[in-house]
């Protein structure tokens, strides 16, 4: 049964209580968020149409990358040209702040000053500090490009 046809179903059986399945998965979430870093950062994706179309077999990073390539959610070599980006061309800041009361857990912020006055402009939470950077991007992107 699909997402959509599961989602229905569901609506008739319960009415307005139910909120739809998202038909995206984590992984495809992840794979979209790399996206959206990539041609934030300038980076050429492909596809495997692209590779057919040349006829070669072997795609080099001079001419982009698949997304599911793409590893912004797993290196810090992938990552920190981002975050260097961001401070620079954008005039923001990092900050991580680690909490212990319950579980480790990180938060990173991307704040400007303007006018004197600090703008946050991207704040997420994770277990994992590389995740936590990752996730904060993605909402400054989302929401300052």
């Amino acid at each position: 049964m699909k997402i959509k046809e599961f989602n229905q179903m569901m609506k008739e059986t319960f009415g307005d209580r139910v909120i739809n399945v998202s038909s995206t998965s984590p992984k495809e979430k992840i794979t979209d968020n790399n996206k959206l870093i990539a041609e934030f950062m300038g980076v050429n994706v492909i596809t495997i149409d692209d590779i057919r179309a040349n006829k070669n077999p072997i795609q080099s990073s001079a001419d982009g990358y698949l997304k599911e390539d793409l590893e912004y959610h797993t290196s810090w070599d992938w990552l920190m040209p981002v975050i260097e980006k961001i401070e620079d061309e954008e005039d923001c800041e990092f900050r991580i702040t680690d909490d212990w009361s319950d579980k480790k857990t990180f938060t990173c912020s991307i704040s400007a000053r303007r006018d004197g006055e600090v703008i946050v402009r991207g704040s997420q939470a994770s277990d994992n500090k590389l995740k936590a950077y990752y996730l904060a991007i993605v909402k400054f992107i989302t929401n300052n490009t």
